[in-house]
């Protein structure tokens, strides 16, 4: 134990001392949380760090700050044209902790409050439904800051669901990338999104190893369109050539937008 803590201590000596100049050092100094918990702990530093570089002006009215993190996250992270989705969800991340540092995770608290779903769950649901309300906000703004000519149709048919009491929306940014990098881009043109679709799945993969399993898949949510049956889609039914069409399960409930 104690030579875990003398070695963080030289770790953040080294980040503080190599890799920050002396305006960043100060403005590190400066923050609330130096004392508290910033000082000889390398993985708040990081952290603070990577705050601070996004909000270099000093002495900034702090509305000022969360407005311009808020903005970044809601309407600057937009998937340009020519940006693959790999690309695009880096950039949002990072946009996303900052946001997170200025407002907080329970910033949509008082919102859920206000929902149908939050007043008739139970009091673990409703703990649940705070708690992870700000992954799911996350995650639908990544969704909705994609490329719409690419996946314009996810989002409708997500909505289309949604309104048949089946929600289907990813609740965290990995689900949403995976969802994301499965589809077939709308208008799909072989000669001009083959190899930047391909290079985007093969990246998902290799990310894929590398990340924690301690976030849910967006799979078991899906729902066939041709059995009802949760965890594959009607193209991967081993029913569909046996069911015919107009006793699919979309047909026999309402028509998929």
């Amino acid at each position: 134990m104690l030579q875990l803590k003398e070695n963080k201590m030289k770790a953040y000596a080294l980040i503080y001392s190599n890799y920050c100049n002396r305006t960043m050092q100060v403005r590190i100094e400066e923050h609330r949380d130096f004392e508290s918990t910033i000082q000889n702990d390398p993985i708040k530093l990081l952290k603070a760090i990577r705050v601070l570089m996004h909000d270099p002006a000093r002495a900034k009215y702090p509305y000022t700050s969360m407005m311009e993190a808020l903005l970044r996250a809601l309407q600057y992270t937009k998937q340009t044209e020519d940006e693959n989705l790999i690309d695009h969800v880096t950039r949002f991340k990072s946009a996303k902790n900052v946001l997170k540092s200025h407002v907080g995770s329970d910033v949509l608290h008082k919102f859920i409050e206000h929902t149908e779903e939050y007043r008739s769950a139970n009091a673990t649901e409703k703990k649940e439904m705070k708690d992870n309300s700000f992954d799911h906000w996350m995650a639908y703004l990544l969704m909705k800051n994609s490329d719409q000519k690419k996946y314009g149709t996810l989002l409708t048919g997500l909505a289309s669901q949604y309104s048949m009491g089946n929600s289907q929306y990813p609740k965290t940014i990995t689900s949403a990338t995976d969802v994301l990098v499965n589809h077939k881009y709308d208008n799909y043109d072989p000669k001009k999104w083959g190899n930047r679709k391909q290079n985007e799945e093969n990246q998902q993969q290799k990310d894929g190893k590398n990340n924690t399993q301690n976030e849910q898949s967006f799979a078991p949510d899906i729902v066939c369109y041709c059995c009802g049956k949760k965890g594959h889609k009607s193209l991967d039914c081993k029913d569909k050539d046996k069911i015919p069409k107009e006793k699919w399960f979309q047909n026999k409930h309402t028509r998929i937008i």
